[in-house]
């Protein structure tokens, strides 16, 4: 049985690269995207096209609520999650005395609550299974 990699913000960029390394060696990859519908599509496409077992699931890692139907989603296609890959961040291409205190908090709301979020939600599996991982990108 293949084990199988959640992957935050898997549409695009380092995500999506993760995405095929972990493909290559034969995980079940979720990919997860919240905006970039057309280029998580297009990833899914591809590896599934290539004979991979690949999802996609939509949602905002800053919200709770959002984390865990995603969660239910793979944990219902694919069974546990051994490997989260928390790589979906955000960042502001302004001088730090330009940052607004709403820049701050999206900022900090998908890089950190995102983390935490998706981490809360795969332990208690993995600490029963007695195996898992968790990667932070920053």
């Amino acid at each position: 049985m293949n084990k199988t990699v959640l992957i935050t913000g898997a549409s695009r960029g380092i995500g999506r690269e993760i995405a095929k390394l972990f493909a290559a060696n034969d995980y079940n990859v979720a990919i997860n995207y919240f905006k970039s519908e057309e280029e998580a599509e297009k990833l899914y496409l591809h590896l599934r096209d290539e004979g991979y077992s690949v999802i996609k699931v939509q949602g905002d890692v800053s919200n709770r609520i959002q984390v865990d139907s995603m969660m239910n989603i793979i944990y219902n296609r694919f069974g546990d999650i051994d490997v989260l890959v928390n790589n979906a961040g955000v960042a502001q291409q302004k001088l730090f005395t330009d940052i607004s205190e709403d820049d701050w908090d999206w900022m900090f709301n998908i890089n950190i609550k995102g983390m935490f979020n998706c981490c809360q939600a795969v332990l208690p599996k993995m600490i029963n299974n007695k195996r898992g991982e968790i990667i932070n990108i920053s």
